[in-house]
């Protein structure tokens, strides 16, 4: 795999990762009062997946988050 390749996938999975964080957290200026828990699962599986491709050393922590 190119480099290119695997730094776009870690880009990717590093995104995802902060969306997932994003959907955890709550506010009271958006009237969200409790985290979207399904959202940030698909984003840290869609994490897990381009951290896989990219071989990232992320990838190891994305599942644990995840499982959470």
């Amino acid at each position: 795999m190119s480099a290119a390749l695997s730094q776009k996938k870690q880009a990717e999975g590093e995104e995802c990762m902060r969306a997932a964080a994003k959907a955890l957290k709550t506010s009271a200026m958006s009237f969200k009062f409790r985290p979207d828990w399904e959202t940030a699962c698909a984003e840290y599986e869609k994490a897990v997946t381009c951290f896989k491709v990219s071989t990232a050393p992320y990838c190891r922590l994305a599942p644990i988050a995840a499982s959470d």
